[in-house]
């Protein structure tokens, strides 16, 4: 009776940890899918020297792919040996499911510092014309665009 109750938590150990790798996996995936379909306009805003973290961003958001799926064949990898108890702290399960988790933080930092560069960063310019301005004190003054 004392063998029962362990065994039934070690396969609930095991349940929910396959389940919170397949949620960050759908979860990069996801992200990965829609900001490499938008990117024309999630980096429409951003200058070149921003698009870095982005792609970076990509980089990490498949390797958790990577690593989730490789986390989710170890633990049916350990469930399929008959000679092993179920461990869910094993080696492989415990070091993949840690890059994935890793790699998907990162990801995440990395897209919310492309966000904010690209928010504040420079606005481009709105046309090739050049103009003058004139400002008074205290607060008055004008500008005219192309010499009208």
């Amino acid at each position: 009776m004392t063998d029962v109750i362990p065994n039934e938590r070690r396969k609930l150990a095991v349940t929910q940890a396959g389940d919170a790798v397949k949620q960050v996996l759908t979860l990069s995936t996801a992200i990965l899918t829609f900001t490499i379909a938008f990117s024309k306009d999630v980096t429409k805003d951003a200058v070149a020297s921003d698009r870095p973290w982005l792609y970076a961003s990509w980089l990490l958001l498949a390797g958790a792919v990577v690593a989730g799926v490789l986390t989710l064949l170890a633990i049916a990898g350990q469930l399929g040996q008959h000679t092993q108890d179920l461990d869910v702290y094993s080696q492989p399960i415990r070091t993949l499911a840690a890059v994935q988790m890793l790699a998907f933080g990162l990801a995440l930092v990395l897209i919310v510092v492309f966000g904010i560069f690209a928010l504040t960063g420079p606005a481009p310019a709105a046309s090739g014309e050049k103009g003058s301005c004139t400002i008074a004190a205290p607060a008055t003054g004008s500008c005219q665009l192309g010499g009208r």
